[in-house]
């Protein structure tokens, strides 16, 4: 970023082409910046419920609950079917990590990032993304990805 600044005040040919990365990158800080607020709490329960539910492979309930958004429900199971361990249900104590929480300001929505349990390994590397928002001032949560990070 230093390089790029020094080049953009140095009256280069590449300056306009700078600014505009340098724009862009700064929009990008703007828009998601982590979240560290209180709201996080209204949505912790369905995303412990939507675990439970993951972890007893009630795929068909996800998908009627429309929580699995933009993601095919069979690529959700295929995923967790191809890890091969078993999900369970996440601990007691679990608490998110707000390292993890992402706030999007120009949706005024959240993005998390939750890391499933196995009964093989405990917290595994297979995450869960989640978009987490209002909708008619009910929290609300949609399955991003499932991946493994």
């Amino acid at each position: 970023l230093n390089f790029a600044l020094q080049l953009a005040s140095s009256g280069n040919s590449l300056k306009k082409s700078i600014n505009v990365i340098i724009s862009n990158f700064y929009a990008k800080i703007i828009i998601l910046g982590k979240y560290t607020g209180s709201h996080f709490n209204l949505f912790k329960e369905q995303i412990k419920n939507l675990v439970i539910d993951i972890a007893n492979k009630n795929y068909t309930k996800i998908e009627l609950e429309k929580i699995n958004g933009r993601v095919n429900i069979i690529d959700l199971e295929r995923v967790i079917d191809e890890y091969n361990r078993t999900i369970i249900p996440l601990p007691d104590s679990f608490e998110i990590d707000m390292n993890k929480v992402y706030h999007i300001k120009k949706e005024n929505n959240l993005f998390v990032l939750i890391d499933l349990w196995t009964k093989e390994e405990g917290r595994s590397d297979l995450t869960l993304s989640l978009t987490c928002f209002l909708e008619n001032n009910e929290p609300m949560i949609r399955i991003d990805d499932l991946e493994v990070l």
